[in-house]
């Protein structure tokens, strides 16, 4: 913030007027900063010098390996903190990933029962801190549903069709959707009360790995299968 009182005010970089004159300044390169101010009576003073320097923050980018479950910071890496959050967290970093770590392993027991999202905030040497792109995964119930409520998924893998089946009628409509390995839903598709199964045609996705999901009343769970 600049000096207050004054009628006007020049910001000087380097001993070169800047442009600026308002009461703030953006800094937007480094350098030696200065302050000319004049008063009602047309008096001027010039601050103290004040040098600084700008720093560069490398963009925060996180990738998934379905393969394995890792999710790791791409980049330059170098002289770098990191803290891995999930968007259930409530701002919480988790304790499952190893302090300062620019990869992180899921475990789909107990990090991840549900559809979360994954992301990383990273801090450098200069204290600048950026946050990284979310990657949202299907946590893996294998079969278990919530509230007894088993089901299968199957073929498994699949090359055409998915047939989701419960083995007990439910008690409302279930919200069954299908999600790539970055989280995004690709396929979706309502059982109506009284069915106790449906079919997802995956003919035309890729090959690799996706995530069912079944949502209702008080019953979510999600099962993780190989497009072939």
């Amino acid at each position: 913030p600049g000096p207050t009182g004054f009628t006007s005010i020049e910001w000087y970089l380097n001993g070169a007027p800047t442009g600026q004159t308002g009461s703030t300044y953006t800094i937007n390169q480094a350098g030696v900063l200065s302050v000319l101010a004049t008063n009602a009576n047309g008096c001027t003073g010039l601050s103290n010098s004040v040098g600084f320097g700008v720093f560069a923050v490398d963009t925060a980018a996180i990738t998934y390996n379905a393969q394995n479950d890792q999710f790791t910071v791409v980049g330059n890496n170098t002289n770098k903190s990191f803290q891995w959050f999930t968007t259930i967290s409530a701002g919480n970093p988790l304790v499952q990933a190893v302090p300062n770590s620019n990869s992180f392993f899921l475990d789909r027991i107990t990090d991840s029962p549900l559809v979360n999202g994954y992301f990383v905030i990273v801090t450098d040497s200069n204290g600048c801190v950026d946050t990284s792109n979310t990657i949202f995964i299907g946590g893996v119930a294998d079969g278990l549903l919530t509230q007894g409520h088993d089901f299968n998924v199957y073929p498994n893998p699949a090359t055409s069709n998915l047939t989701v089946s419960l083995m007990a009628m439910p008690k409302s409509e279930m919200i069954i959707s299908l999600r790539d390995a970055a989280g995004r839903q690709v396929r979706r598709q309502m059982m109506p009360v009284g069915a106790k199964q449906v079919e997802l045609n995956v003919e035309d996705l890729q090959a690799g790995f996706y995530f069912v999901e079944l949502q209702g009343e008080g019953v979510r769970a999600v099962a993780k299968v190989v497009k072939q």
